[in-house]
């Protein structure tokens, strides 16, 4: 067995209990590699932006240099396309602050990812075009509702901004708080969106669990939105932290093509602005029946099914 990959076996056996804890939400296999320097992390990171591609289109992913040669060498699983959004690397925080954080002060990265520096685990997610359509026309919804209120110049995106919560490093799909002051801008969202195409719903569990958990993210609600691939159908979670039990609890809105189930998404004002309303202009948020039919044609459209 060549020495590196003698390494790696020692290095995913040194880190395994955790890490695998870390990553059974994920839906496997999903490819995992060990950083070694930042020319092997480009490789692998085009090879997979590249089967990324492809998956979506439904045609193979390319080979890589030689047409014949993964750009995994030291990979420890491989993946396919049914996961081809995500790969996760064992990388040292050092180098996630050099690869990750400050090239995202240079611009928009083209993935969201969640990075734990006890398990120095980095877990990357390829956006698909039904994800951002989701999540752009929920940020439509609310923040035309904030518009009514006379408060969409006062509210701070979370789109794309990475939110520390301890170990665990993570960029929400979407987010929104209000703006303290004009020099100021909230540290955390106190609403927040996950979406997830390929996602198990027990992956967006466990982030919505994180979200609002008041020892973690902080959280006043995590809005989940499972989309199905294959069908007219979307399931919209709004999850909250319930004191009295130290647990999460939820209220379920499906859309399907034809109907939506569980009433309308209330949002409380002072779930999302931190403060109570001042009636009559400030309000509760209401997303009624044609707000989720706004939502679910935007995210159909980009899957190619008429509505």
């Amino acid at each position: 067995m060549p020495s590196e990959m003698v390494e790696s076996a020692t290095r995913v056996a040194r880190y395994g209990e955790d890490t695998e804890r870390f990553l059974e939400n994920l839906p496997p296999p999903v490819p995992r590699d060990i950083y070694r320097e930042s020319q092997q992390f480009h490789i692998i990171m085009e090879y997979e932006r590249a089967r990324f591609r492809n998956s979506n289109r439904a045609t193979a992913a390319p080979s890589h240099e030689d047409g014949s040669q993964s750009a995994h060498s030291d990979t420890f699983q491989p993946g396919n396309d049914e996961n081809a959004n995500f790969i996760v690397f064992l990388i040292e925080p050092t180098s996630f602050q050099r690869e990750i954080v400050d090239r995202k002060d240079h611009g928009h990265l083209g993935f969201s990812y969640e990075y734990n520096r006890y398990t120095k685990i980095l877990i990357i997610k390829m956006t698909t075009m039904e994800h951002r359509c989701a999540a752009r026309a929920m940020n439509t919804l609310i923040e035309n509702a904030l518009g009514d209120m006379g408060l969409d110049r006062d509210c701070v995106s979370f789109a794309g901004v990475e939110v520390n919560m301890g170990a665990n490093q993570k960029v929400p799909d979407e987010g929104w708080a209000p703006m303290t002051s004009a020099r100021q801008r909230s540290s955390r969202p106190a609403v927040v969106l996950e979406v997830g195409v390929s996602e198990s719903e027990r992956k967006l569990r466990a982030n919505a669990r994180m979200w609002v958990d008041p020892s973690a993210g902080q959280a006043n609600i995590a809005i989940t939105i499972k989309i199905k691939r294959h069908q007219p159908l979307l399931k919209i979670d709004q999850w909250e932290w319930d004191a009295d039990i130290g647990k999460t609890r939820v209220n379920r809105h499906t859309r399907e093509k034809a109907s939506v189930s569980g009433g309308p998404l209330l949002i409380p004002f002072q779930k999302i602005w931190r403060r109570a309303a001042q009636y009559p202009r400030e309000r509760d948020i209401l997303l009624n029946v044609e707000d989720l039919a706004f939502l679910a044609t935007h995210v159909w459209a980009a899957m190619g099914i008429d509505y």
